[in-house]
């Protein structure tokens, strides 16, 4: 069974599924433009932004999600939905160059590389028992070849990862809770399926389990009722809550001083989206929010000591907009503006329709695609009265972002009967 918190439907960013791509740095150059950085799920499809939620960008558009970096920072391993049915990918850090891994019957999710790099440790529904509705953990090569299942049962069993010296594998399990898709929890097996063992027994349902950087604990997310975010010991031992109720576990910081963790936030109507925050390991700090428009999810750290630094990708913003639109006093005129990069928009819109000025400016933090309606500002009477006129717009757009890298776009409409 696949767990991952969807994106709260509500969101009005449409518009953002025709992204422009971002400019592909050279392939030897790990996630270009950051020191340090954090993958995540968001509106667009798998994004980068560096550890203080700055500089968010677009790396693999789509319907994607999962994402998860090699040990160098030089590859992504992601899930991808195509036609109906979830794959296992992988791409360079730039987001070139994908490669599908597996292609078969059943959703394929929750992929890790070891930290050699050179397998891949994933969850599968190929082979259930149960007609597609239970998962196993299975190990590739990082190539996709010689998949190896590795647990088994009438049970589901999810989100595997690695530890650091690449020996044993955590997991989270509904086996003995005998829940095929309720409550589960956590595992931890030797790297070829032998010596599983439960490592919780608290009867509440506890996932995503991922090792410290030094391989010592684990931390995991959970339903309990003292939170959602919890280290152990790597037996077992010591469980403890590290953040209240509505916070749930990601990843670990790869100096493991900080917890990556979900928040649920812009909810309507019983959907809701999510944001990253950081904690201490220890609990000890408030946690820091690093998004706050309810598109981010499934935060992964970027190992920082072998992360290259290459240049930024180059800033470009575009106008996007009929230049003759036939539209009643404009009302159904709304022009886009596209960035490369996450981008301080600066917009200003001068015309005249008929006997109307039009004077607009907005300034704007855009992600990919922000759209604007343009108006005449003046009252409906008038409006009736200049239906059918003609007119012209300039459109100008700014657009600067993080690097202090700016590019300038231009659009003149013309607007005709």
């Amino acid at each position: 069974m696949r767990r991952a918190a969807s994106i709260g439907s509500g969101v009005a960013l449409a518009a953002i599924a025709s992204l422009l791509a971002v400019s592909a740095a050279p392939a030897e150059a790990a996630f270009p433009g950051f020191a340090r950085a954090i993958l995540y799920r968001g509106v667009g499809g798998i994004e980068v932004m560096g550890p203080e939620g700055k500089n968010r960008r677009v790396l693999i558009r789509g319907s994607v999600d999962s994402p998860a970096a090699s040990a160098d920072g030089r590859r992504i391993a992601f899930v991808g939905d195509r036609r109906g049915g979830e794959e296992i990918y992988v791409a360079n850090a730039d987001g070139s160059h994908r490669t599908r891994l597996t292609n078969v019957p059943g959703d394929d999710f929750a992929p890790a590389f070891s930290p050699d790099g050179t397998r891949i440790v994933f969850a599968s529904e190929r082979e259930s028992e149960l007609s597609g509705t239970v998962s196993h953990i299975y190990v590739m090569d990082a190539n996709g070849a010689n998949p190896a299942r590795l647990t088994d049962g009438p049970y589901s069993d999810i989100d595997p990862a690695f530890s650091p010296d690449g020996t044993r594998i955590v997991f989270a399990s509904g086996r003995d809770s005998g829940s095929y898709d309720g409550s589960h929890e956590i595992y931890v097996t030797d790297a070829d399926g032998a010596n599983q063992t439960r490592l919780t027994q608290d009867g509440h349902d506890d996932y995503r389990p991922v090792f410290s950087p030094d391989g010592t604990r684990i931390g995991f997310a959970s339903e309990r009722p003292e939170g959602g975010v919890w280290t152990m010991n790597a037996n077992g031992s010591a469980a403890a809550p590290r953040a209240g109720f509505g916070l749930y576990f990601s990843d670990w910081s790869p100096d493991g001083r900080k917890l990556a963790a979900v928040r649920p936030s812009h909810c309507r109507r019983g959907s809701c989206g999510e944001d990253v925050v950081l904690l201490s390991a220890t609990g000890a700090a408030q946690a820091e929010r690093l998004t706050r428009d309810g598109n981010a999810g499934q935060p992964a750290f970027v190992p920082v000591a072998r992360l290259e630094q290459g240049p930024p990708p180059s800033m470009k913003v575009k106008v996007v907009g009929r230049r003759k639109p036939r539209v009643p006093s404009l009302r159904h005129y709304r022009p886009s503006f596209r960035c490369s990069n996450e981008c301080r928009l600066a917009v200003r819109i001068r015309g005249r329709v008929g006997a109307a000025r039009i004077r607009i400016r907005k300034r704007v933090t855009a992600i990919g695609s922000y759209s604007i309606q343009v108006r005449t500002g003046v009252k409906r009477p008038l409006h009736r009265r200049i239906k059918g006129e003609r007119g012209a717009v300039t459109i100008r757009a700014k657009a600067t972002d993080d690097f202090g890298q700016v590019d300038r776009a231009r659009l003149e409409v013309k607007i005709r009967p």
